[in-house]
């Protein structure tokens, strides 16, 4: 028996579940200009069915017809693969983008370390190694789906570019079929709203590693094909609601395991001669146009420092006295005097700098001015772990801006964004592991 149903975008549909599980859904509404999407499940419930082929199909591809059989008539296994016709009809069809949802390996769903078990909650789906729903990818032979037997299937449904419909009541119907045979009949109604939503002011961004790029489809970076191919994902990434764009002045220190490299992507033109710096910005004019063209309104410039502490400078390419080569790196200390000077030297050039804080575990003993803030404190450092964030005690925050802001500052720091993360409940001030009743000042609502 075959299942089927519309559902929501927002539900996230792993294969061993059944249609059951989720909520039908039957109506959608949408704004003339907006884009929205659904998910389509297909479900076969039988034991066992083998494919039947017909090697005589007029194209000469072997085409495979389903029947079902009982276990004893066959020696396949039980889960057997099937490629329905998809077809749609109704006034949205000619402005729907329908891709499979395949599923991928993930080893890791959660990182299950101390701090997130603590941090456990319902909210998790799963926390278990396994294939989950992520990928989507294009229908298979001209627009079909494939299904296997007790597994769930899902189509993602995109609606877009339907601002000329009138506002009103409309309609979408997908169907399935086998050959000839019509074997299931799935139907929406959506109601188009009078009016249109505004510009979006909410800025976006998820980073974006013009290197990966360079290297998956193994072009040269920053060759014409490599910037073809950034235009065509940032085009995409637009499409889908991303306004602000990571733009690689330097090659990003993200995710760049210590002591190693990532593929070079610098935007920024370097010379060094006789001690005197020298920036060309034309690479970088050419990707900024590049994202106006396709709807960015941001950029966000790559990090200046390390990830995970801000301990180094990110690796910095330049052609020094007429030698090419990188000038800072892993080696190069983030507070050293060569690199303070070099970010003066961007700062004379309108480029800011920024650090991102983590405030929530306070000031910890790895951190450079945990012996200065430590005494400052009145705590003795050598029998100290931590000193706990407290926004409520002047003293604290007297020493936090006194010890740990200002001194960057003269070095070069222009602002800071704080990236406020403490789990699950939310407070000004952090007590790790705390029991005791909390002060209701203390409550922060994100």
């Amino acid at each position: 028996m075959l299942q089927t149903k519309f559902i929501s975008s927002l539900e996230k549909c792993f294969i061993d579940q059944k249609p059951d599980s989720f909520r039908p859904l039957n109506r959608l509404r949408m704004y003339k200009n907006e884009k929205s999407a659904i998910q389509f499940l297909a479900y076969i419930t039988d034991e066992a069915r083998v494919f039947q082929h017909t090697p005589e199909a007029p194209d000469g591809e072997i085409r495979s017809k389903t029947a079902l059989v009982s276990p004893e008539d066959t020696m396949l296994s039980r889960n057997i693969r099937h490629v329905f016709k998809v077809e749609t009809e109704g006034d949205f069809a000619k402005y729907a983008t329908i891709r499979r949802v395949e599923n991928i390996p993930n080893y890791i769903p959660v990182p299950m370390t101390d701090y997130v078990a603590r941090s456990m909650n319902d909210g998790y789906l799963r926390t278990t190694p396994g294939l989950y729903p992520d990928l989507l990818t294009d229908l298979l032979y001209d627009g079909c789906m494939p299904i296997v037997n007790q597994v769930l299937s899902t189509l993602w449904i995109d609606f877009s570019d339907s601002e000329n419909l009138p506002a009103g009541e409309h309609n979408f119907v997908l169907k399935l079929f086998d050959g000839e045979k019509l074997l299931a009949e799935e139907k929406l109604s959506i109601e188009v709203i009078d009016a249109e939503l505004p510009e979006q002011e909410t800025k976006v961004t998820q980073w974006f590693h013009a290197d990966c790029l360079a290297d998956y489809y193994e072009v040269e970076p920053l060759s014409d094909r490599h910037f073809e191919i950034c235009e065509n994902y940032i085009k995409t990434a637009y499409e889908n609601g991303i306004n602000m764009i990571l733009m690689p002045i330097f090659t990003p220190a993200l995710d760049t395991k210590i002591g190693g490299e990532r593929t070079t992507v610098q935007l920024v033109k370097i010379e060094k001669n006789n001690g005197v710096y020298k920036f060309d910005f034309g690479i970088v004019d050419r990707w900024i146009e590049m994202c106006l063209r396709n709807g960015i309104k941001y950029i966000e410039i790559s990090h200046l420092f390390t990830q995970w502490g801000a301990y180094h400078a990110p690796k910095i390419m330049a052609t020094v006295d007429g030698e090419y080569k990188r000038i800072f790196g892993w080696d190069t200390d983030a507070t050293g005097d060569d690199y303070k000077e070099f970010l003066k030297e961007l700062k004379k050039r309108n480029i800011v700098t920024s650090l991102n804080l983590h405030p929530a575990h306070g000031i910890r003993k790895h951190e450079v001015m945990f012996n200065e803030m430590a005494k400052a404190m009145g705590k003795d450092p050598e029998n100290t772990v931590a000193i706990p964030f407290d926004i409520l005690d002047k003293k604290y925050m007297a020493n936090y801006f006194d010890i740990v802001h200002h001194p960057y500052e003269k070095d070069g720091i222009d602002f800071w964004w704080i990236d406020f993360q403490q789990g699950n409940t939310y407070y000004w001030k952090y007590t790790e592991n705390s029991t005791e009743e909390r002060d209701p000042r203390e409550k922060l609502d994100p």
